[in-house]
């Protein structure tokens, strides 16, 4: 229930990538995950997709995550602050029960089309990207979400599993645009359960303060057909992603639009569509699937 963070990589790698003159790259759940330029803007899964991407300094503005009635007050808020970087799992006290995803890759068809550049040019998206999950360290998990195209771009984030909530620790975008975010206390990736009517918020500035997300997001129903939805049915999350950044000191605006299927059983996101605009420079419309469930 959640990946797809990288929905934030994406977009800001894509604004880069894009201007095309601008820029930049892109991937999946990565820096370039969401507008990856053809084959990498893509995938978001993870929650975060974010979910999503990076940690940072201590010079971070502490975000805020506010979550409705169907959501225990406080879920973001009450985690203990983050600590760890992104390519490692802050150590959580230990549990007697495994949480999160079940350790190992999976793979995510990446298919769509995308438009931008100086000149301007556009194309079809046909590609993979790869999702590494940890093994969990007490309640954290942490994962990396790459663009199969050779690229090098790519999200990292950390994940905490708390009774009310998935909460996100740590986000990383890698590659031709880095960032990190690493909000103190974490916030709300998804609630627990996935009621459908559920909205939470949250905002966040990189550890750099030169990037902030704001992201709006609600269950809106539940999906019992997708790959891993059918025993026990899967949220569905509709959300926008604002991201607000600069390049070359030009300030840049990265809007990315996401409806995900989020499986509460393999806590994984197993299907989304990501539409990512940066005005005037960059477009792209995708849909990443889960290809299977069980990590190989």
């Amino acid at each position: 229930m959640r990946r797809h963070f990288p929905v934030l990589g994406g977009a800001v790698s894509a604004a880069v990538l894009v201007a095309g003159a601008c820029g930049g790259g892109g991937h999946s759940n990565s820096a370039a995950r969401q507008i990856a330029a053809g084959t990498q803007g893509s995938t978001s899964s993870s929650a975060a997709s974010a979910a999503g991407t990076g940690a940072g300094s201590a010079g971070t503005t502490a975000s805020s995550s506010r979550t409705s009635s169907a959501v225990a007050p406080g879920a973001g808020g009450s985690a203990a602050p983050a600590t760890a970087a992104a390519g490692t799992a802050s150590k959580a006290p230990a549990s007697s029960t495994a949480v999160g995803a079940a350790p190992g890759h999976y793979t995510y068809d990446v298919s769509g089309s995308s438009s931008g550049g100086t000149p301007p040019t556009s194309g079809q998206v046909n590609g993979r990207a790869t999702l590494t999950v940890d093994p969990a360290q007490g309640t954290d998990q942490h994962e990396t979400l790459v663009s199969n195209d050779g690229s090098g771009n790519g999200t990292e984030l950390v994940l905490r599993f708390q009774p009310t909530a998935v909460l996100l620790v740590d986000l990383k975008i890698t590659g031709q645009f880095s960032k990190e975010f690493r909000p103190n206390p974490p916030v709300q990736a998804e609630p627990k359960p996935q009621t459908p009517g559920s909205t939470w918020t949250f905002d966040m500035t990189s550890t750099d303060n030169t990037t902030t997300a704001h992201g709006d997001y609600r269950i809106s129903g539940t999906d019992k057909t997708s790959n891993g939805c059918q025993q026990v049915a899967c949220g569905v999350v509709d959300g926008t992603l604002t991201i607000h950044t600069t390049f070359n000191g030009a300030p840049l605006t990265i809007t990315l639009t996401t409806t995900r299927v989020d499986s509460p059983k393999y806590s994984l996101t197993v299907k989304e569509h990501d539409v990512t605009d940066v005005p005037g420079f960059f477009h792209s419309d995708t849909t990443s699937v889960i290809e299977s469930v069980v990590p190989r």
